[in-house]
């Protein structure tokens, strides 16, 4: 694979995910103004709660990419339609039992949060319902390479994530209306990146079986590396949610939307790597070259963010909240900071996974285990959550890059 291509097609889905990161950002930007800090706070831990609740969403859409990948490099379609039907079947299976229990456990959900009421904990149930779906027909659109109407898509599920969004919360919905926003803008971007794939559906090629033991097999590694990951980048928002006051929680949380838009800068350039390393290695051709460029490209991308942000914190967090918060400053630049290495961590991750290399998977769970344990026993301060998400950060960082090079490459 030239290299050429990987930077073009990382710039168009750079181009797209930014323009969708775009429409998160002005979402929360909204959000944090128009609501107060308390239901802010609230907002954010359900978004937390939906990102780790969520992890089959990640799962199934890494395994699609991955198994899809392949056999479209071997045409062979009538198992690209098996797998995609096979997932739909099992997922609806999911679905409903994940939606039973969430809504069983909404009061217990709402009183740990400190949520007032079960309404919002209903509506983030709702989200992460459509969300199990969104990862099959996403993930055919990235394993087939379709990058331009994958992103096209992405594009529009933000604007409308932000516009629908907005309209609830003016209409006096409140956090109620900004999860139903997200909810209704999940559905149609399901629905639009359904219809790419109607072809797949409908092809004359009969069904061809797939392996799934050879489909599980890659399932529980994923599933452990996507849980582990949104722990690791989530769960401090739960805990501080629970641990701190409601006002402490609105400061860590307006502070973390810093850090997230730099975890979200580099997507477009895992979503590029991951299919053409799978790709790569099923051929049994050169893999590292691929990583190495990709490193280069999320280190400058996120190091220049980061820099923004630990140099001129005032402008940043004025732009982000529309005021600066005092007491956010210093947690900015320190998730700023974390999150360059969270971001690369992801690059090392997917890496991994698409060269079946499982050998971090256990370090890795012990690591998100870890930051759990160190921020339930030390929460002193908001600075000494940071500081443990930090290190833990780099260690992981330090531990999968050395992991990663001593893959045995094709």
């Amino acid at each position: 694979m030239k290299i050429d291509q990987l930077f073009k097609e990382s710039l168009l889905m750079l181009f797209a995910t930014g323009l969708a990161s775009l429409c998160n950002l002005l979402y929360q930007l909204y959000m944090v103004r128009k609501l107060s800090t308390v239901d802010y706070g609230i907002l954010n831990s359900l978004f937390s709660l939906i990102m780790i609740v969520s992890v089959p969403t990640g799962t199934l859409q890494t395994v699609i990419t991955k198994f899809i990948s392949n056999f479209h490099g071997r045409d062979e379609f009538g198992k690209i339609r098996f797998l995609l039907l096979s997932s739909i079947k099992h997922i609806s299976l999911f679905a409903v039992c994940l939606s039973l229990i969430l809504l069983v456990l909404s009061p217990f959900i709402s009183d740990y949060l400190k949520i007032p009421s079960i309404g919002p904990v209903i509506i983030a149930t709702i989200v992460i319902v459509f969300s199990l779906f969104l990862p099959i027909s996403i993930g055919a659109l990235q394993g087939l390479q379709r990058f331009n109407k994958m992103g096209l898509i992405m594009v529009i599920g933000g604007l409308l994530k932000v516009s629908i969004g907005i309209l609830l919360v003016l209409a006096g919905f409140g956090v109620a209306g900004a999860l139903g926003g997200f909810a209704i803008a999940v559905l149609f971007t399901l629905v639009l990146s359904t219809v790419p794939l109607v072809g797949f559906f409908a092809h004359h090629t009969p069904l061809q079986k797939v392996e799934i033991l050879e489909v599980y097999r890659y399932v529980v590694p994923t599933a452990l590396t996507w849980l582990c990951y949104m722990v690791l980048t989530n769960v401090d928002i739960i805990l501080v949610k629970h641990f701190f006051s409601p006002q402490e929680a609105g400061y860590y949380s307006i502070a973390s939307m810093v850090g997230k838009i730099i975890l979200f800068l580099p997507a477009g350039i895992t979503v590029v790597m991951f299919p053409k390393v799978s790709n790569l290695y099923g051929q049994g051709k050169e893999t590292r070259t691929v990583l190495k460029m990709s490193l280069i490209y999320v280190a400058l991308l996120c190091g220049c963010a980061s820099s923004i942000c630990i140099i001129f914190p005032d402008e940043v967090m004025r732009l982000v909240s529309g005021r600066v918060v005092p007491e956010s400053i210093q947690l900015a630049r320190l998730f700023a900071l974390n999150m360059t290495f969270f971001s690369l961590i992801t690059i090392l991750l997917f890496y991994q996974l698409s060269v079946h290399n499982f050998k971090f998977i256990v370090p890795l769970t012990g690591f998100a285990v870890l930051e759990v344990l160190l921020i339930m026993l030390f929460h002193s301060s908001l600075l000494q959550v940071m500081t443990i998400i930090g290190v833990i950060g780099l260690l992981l960082f330090l531990f999968n890059l050395r992991s990663a090079y001593y893959v045995r490459n094709h």
